[in-house]
């Protein structure tokens, strides 16, 4: 059996709903990112597809037990990550968001300056919000 017979065999082909899921990643990705960050078309796709994930994901857990809670030591890592990002991005803006305190977002100005590094964010954040939603 050679490698690639063996991964199929673990992992199964490509469905043809992830497939479609990958090409409509694809393309939302290529289109929002030709558009200036804060514009209306950008603004319209996100909340589109930001009230989309958020549909799927509540009507996915509609028939959930109500028993199940995440555990504690993922809340406990995700509530860490997002209070350290959180202090992060305060003290860059009180000490005066320069070269030496930068923001996020000034650390990401060289990367969303050109089109192909806004594609690549685009693509992370539609995947992303696509496997929360399917979780």
């Amino acid at each position: 059996m050679t490698d690639d017979a063996r991964v199929i065999s673990r992992y199964g082909p490509l469905s043809a709903v992830a497939g479609i899921r990958l090409v409509w990643i694809l393309a939302i990705a290529l289109v929002g990112a030709a558009f200036p960050l804060e514009s209306l078309p950008v603004t319209v796709v996100v909340v589109l597809y930001g009230t989309f994930i958020v549909w799927r994901g509540m009507s996915r857990n509609a028939g959930a037990d109500a028993d199940a809670h995440p555990a504690v030591v993922h809340v406990i890592t995700w509530a860490t990550l997002f209070v350290l990002f959180c202090l992060w991005e305060l003290a860059a803006f009180l000490l005066g968001n320069d070269e030496q305190h930068a923001t996020f977002s000034t650390v990401m100005s060289p990367v969303i300056a050109t089109y192909p590094g806004r594609v690549m964010l685009w693509i992370g954040w539609l995947s992303v919000g696509d496997w929360l939603s399917r979780r």
